[in-house]
C-alpha cells in the first residue's frame, strides 16, 4: 500500500508537467520564428536601401551632368531657363540674393541658399498623354526610376580676392564693390547641389562653376532684354521684381557683357 500511495502521490505531483513542457517548446518555436522574421525583414530592408541608394546616386550624377551641360553650353542664354534665372538674379541688389560665406549674418545657409523642387517635365513631346482621358495613368507620377524627391540647392560666392582680406579673414562685400572691381562680375563662383531622396536614402552631388564675363556684346541682346522685362503686368519667372541687372541702375540687363559659366569641379 505504501508503494502504491507513493506512486499516486508522484502522479499527483507530476500533473501539468506535460503542459509546461508544451508551453516551453511553443515559446522556443515562437522565438525562433520571430528571429527568422527579424532576419528576413533586415535583409529585405537592406536590399531596399541598396536599391534606393543606387537609384539616388544614378539620378543625382546624371542630373548634375545635364545641368552642367545646360548652363555651360554656347547657347545657354537662349536655351537654359536656369541660366537666365541666375543671370537676372545674381548681383542685382545686396539683399535680394545675398552671397554665401557660412559665417556672417545675412550670408548663411538660410539667407543665401535657394532650393528648387524638380518634377517630371510633362510635355507632349515626351509623353503621349491625353489629360482628358481618365483611363490613362498620369506619366508625371509613374515615370519609372524617378527618385521620390529631387531638389537643387543653388548659392554663389564672390571671388576669393574680394571675400578675404590680407589676413585671410572673411570681410563684407557689396554688389557695388563686385561690379566696380577690376574684373567686375568675372570670378563669381556658383555652386549647385543636386539632392535626390528615396526611401529615407539620399545622395548629393555638388558642382561648382566660375563666371567668365567679357565686355563683348552678346548676339542675343534683344532676347535677353525681353527675358528681363515684365510685359502686360505678367510676373517674369526670371526677373520677377524687375531689378536692374545693368551697371547704370536703370538697365534691365547690361547686354554688353557676355556671361559664361565654366565648370571647376567639386
Amino acid at each position: 500500500m505504501r508503494w502504491e500511495e507513493r506512486q499516486r502521490n508522484t502522479a499527483r505531483n507530476n500533473r501539468g508537467a506535460a503542459l509546461m513542457m508544451a508551453v516551453v517548446i511553443i515559446g522556443i518555436l515562437m522565438i525562433f520564428v520571430f528571429s527568422l522574421l527579424l532576419v528576413t525583414y533586415s535583409m529585405y530592408a537592406s536590399q531596399n536601401k541598396k536599391s534606393a541608394s543606387k537609384k539616388n546616386r544614378e539620378a543625382a550624377y546624371t542630373l548634375s551632368k545635364a545641368i552642367t551641360k545646360d548652363i555651360t553650353g554656347d547657347d545657354a542664354a537662349g536655351r537654359s531657363a536656369l541660366w537666365r534665372y541666375i543671370r537676372f538674379n545674381i548681383c542685382c541688389t545686396d539683399d535680394y540674393w545675398p552671397y554665401y560665406d557660412g559665417v556672417s549674418d545675412g550670408h548663411k545657409e538660410e539667407d543665401a541658399c535657394r532650393y528648387f523642387d524638380l518634377k517630371v517635365n510633362y510635355a507632349d513631346a515626351y509623353f503621349q498623354f491625353n489629360a482628358s482621358d481618365e483611363s490613362e495613368e498620369d506619366p508625371r507620377t509613374t515615370l519609372e526610376g524617378f527618385p521620390g524627391s529631387v531638389k537643387l540647392c543653388v548659392y554663389w560666392m564672390p571671388e576669393e580676392e574680394l571675400l578675404y582680406d590680407e589676413y585671410g579673414n572673411i570681410q563684407e562685400v557689396t554688389v557695388s564693390q563686385i561690379k566696380e572691381s577690376a574684373d567686375g562680375e568675372a570670378g563669381i563662383r556658383l555652386f549647385i547641389e543636386v539632392i535626390c531622396e528615396t526611401a529615407s536614402q539620399s545622395c548629393t552631388v555638388k558642382n561648382s562653376y566660375i563666371l567668365s564675363s567679357t565686355n563683348s556684346q552678346t548676339s542675343d541682346r534683344r532676347a535677353l532684354e525681353s527675358y528681363a522685362a515684365i510685359e502686360d503686368g505678367k510676373v517674369n519667372p526670371y526677373n520677377p521684381c524687375g531689378f536692374s541687372c545693368g551697371n547704370t541702375g536703370t538697365q534691365l540687363i547690361d547686354s554688353r557683357k557676355k556671361w559664361e559659366w565654366v565648370e571647376t569641379g567639386n
